[in-house]
């Protein structure tokens, strides 16, 4: 096989990971359990989450409560990023692999 053709195959499977990864990030994901219903992006950003009230608890405590699981998970989510960035310094991103 020659170079150019290589070199074709590359590009070509570039454009086919960049299309993937642009289907994967605007895909929705829900995760349930008995008491909790999460929604994820494909980018791996929580957008929601809802805490079923069986515990009877105050809406707005468990509004509240939402809230801040959010919040938090969304930091750790952003922390987790930036150091992985910082540990690979300039390697190539190669999604799916880390």
């Amino acid at each position: 096989m020659n170079i150019q053709n290589l070199m074709k195959q590359a590009k070509q499977m570039q454009k086919d990971l960049a299309a993937n990864q642009q289907k994967l990030e605007a895909q929705q994901f829900v995760g349930k359990s008995s008491l909790v219903e999460i929604e994820m992006s494909g980018t791996k950003k929580l957008q929601n989450v809802k805490i079923t009230n069986d515990l009877g608890l105050d809406p707005e405590d468990l509004e509240m409560l939402e809230d801040a699981i959010m919040l938090a998970i969304n930091n750790t989510m952003e922390d987790i990023d930036k150091e992985s960035e910082k540990i690979m310094g300039n390697m190539p991103n190669m999604p799916g692999l880390f």
